[in-house]
């Protein structure tokens, strides 16, 4: 049966993102197999898709002779990106160091007990990925070094309160740094560090003015499209994007909730069981983010109520020249 996409996933950006995008390159992949003669019909095609992207393994990575390869045996061996006890539960990693035809090593990077299951992780896979590539998420405890979770920004909701030029001008200004869309999806933790999309953006929606676009907007500029390295533009604006981004993580957590809860009280299928199991996952990643932000306005707040002693000590424990605010 056709499966709804957008209502499994609901609670998922990052999760729908990678599945409009499989779904999109799967497409465009069989119908060039079929265009070239390469597949007798659309089940072969498919197949033949599905065997690659699931099984192959990379040579020359990064590389401009970079090869895809079919490794009969080690395809049999399963993938873990979990960590138990500040323990990765992987044992091994593939080492291709030259072309397929001088082949590649799996190598195991601590002991293997007699009758334990030989683990290598394929990639640095978020759960979204490993379900979306692999068709599986790995059950157990722990948690995936490289999760990913997604959280949407609503241009029209956040701006809703500001008046009609203010908002017109931060319309303008987003369309001038790439962002096009009135829902952003930002993804965590990496949009959350430097250089990533996140605070710049939640800098310039919490501006209270036109000229105060106009003084931060160069340096957001830099930052998004230049990659140069961060500027102080004062602990008041920093504090008003913290608390946003907060916002939007309290948001995205209470989304998160009442999808769990949606999916819990239906008939739970193996479909159902994986989207639970991907929502907990990136759980994780959205509760860690929320606990730094509240930590920050938290500290913020106080040190503005402070003398200039205190916005001082604050700034010299959590700013740095090259990073920016912690």
């Amino acid at each position: 049966p056709e499966v709804d996409v957008d209502s499994l996933l609901a609670g998922s950006p990052h999760g729908r993102r990678l599945a409009k995008e499989a779904l999109e390159a799967a497409t465009a992949n069989v119908e060039a197999l079929l265009a070239f003669g390469a597949a007798k019909n659309r089940e072969e095609a498919c197949w033949a898709l599905a065997v690659v992207d699931s099984r192959s393994f990379t040579f020359q990575p990064d590389k401009p002779d970079e090869q895809l390869a079919l490794v009969p045996l080690l395809d049999m061996l399963n993938t873990s990106t979990l960590v138990e006890d500040n323990q990765p539960v992987w044992q091994c990693s593939f080492e291709p160091d030259g072309s397929v035809q001088e082949g590649a090593v799996l190598v195991t990077e601590k002991a293997v007990e007699v009758g334990e299951e030989v683990l290598h992780m394929y990639s640095t896979n978020s759960s979204a990925m490993l379900w979306m590539v692999y068709g599986f998420l790995e059950d157990g405890q722990g948690q995936n070094l490289f999760e990913i979770a997604g959280l949407e920004v609503d241009v029209e909701k956040v701006t809703g309160t500001d008046d009609a030029s203010l908002r017109e001008v931060k319309h303008q200004a987003l369309a001038g740094l790439g962002f096009h869309d009135n829902c952003i999806l930002v993804e965590l933790p990496q949009d959350a560090e430097t250089h990533g999309n996140l605070m710049p953006l939640a800098r310039l929606l919490s501006c209270s003015s036109v000229e105060e676009v106009d003084r931060v907007l160069p340096h957001l500029r830099a930052s998004i499209l230049d990659g140069q390295e961060p500027v102080d533009l004062g602990l008041d604006l920093e504090l008003s994007a913290r608390l946003l981004v907060s916002d939007l993580l309290c948001d995205a957590c209470r989304r998160s909730d009442e999808e769990l809860a949606r999916l819990r009280s239906s008939e739970v299928g193996e479909l159902e069981r994986l989207a639970i199991l991907l929502l907990t996952r990136e759980r994780h990643v959205l509760d860690l983010e929320l606990h730094a932000t509240n930590t920050f306005c938290a500290g913020a707040a106080d040190a503005l109520q402070g003398d200039g002693e205190s916005r001082k000590r604050f700034k010299d424990e959590l700013w740095d020249d090259e990073t920016g605010w912690m």
